[in-house]
């Protein structure tokens, strides 16, 4: 047996850890805190991203479907007035009496 007898080195309970640790344990916090902030800075950013270009696709959407109704009403209405001497026509050499009176002038309107 050796005369010499190791000490034992124990923290004692509240005391201040060392500084090295200390240090360590504030990097990894401001670390941390980066990260979060990073994060949340992406995270924002990529929303305001995905909504620019959901707003753009759907400005164009309306868009097309605000052309789509013009020309579906202005082929409507060519379409009707084309068809309106045909009509015409049609009621006058089927009712001619009738066509006399009017009928003919109110299938009009009515077309129109």
């Amino acid at each position: 047996m050796s005369v010499y007898r190791l000490e034992i080195f124990a923290p004692i309970a509240g005391a201040a850890p060392p500084a090295a640790d200390v240090g360590r344990r504030q990097a990894e916090a401001a670390r941390e805190e980066a990260r979060r902030d990073g994060f949340a800075a992406g995270e924002a950013s990529a929303t305001e991203a995905m909504l620019a270009e959901e707003g753009r696709l759907t400005s164009d959407l309306v868009e097309a479907i605000a052309d789509a109704r013009l020309s579906n009403e202005a082929a409507r209405r060519h379409v009707a007035s084309s068809l309106a001497p045909f009509v015409e026509a049609v009621v006058a050499a089927l009712t001619p009496a009738l066509a006399e009176v009017g009928l003919a002038g109110e299938v009009m309107r009515v077309v129109d």
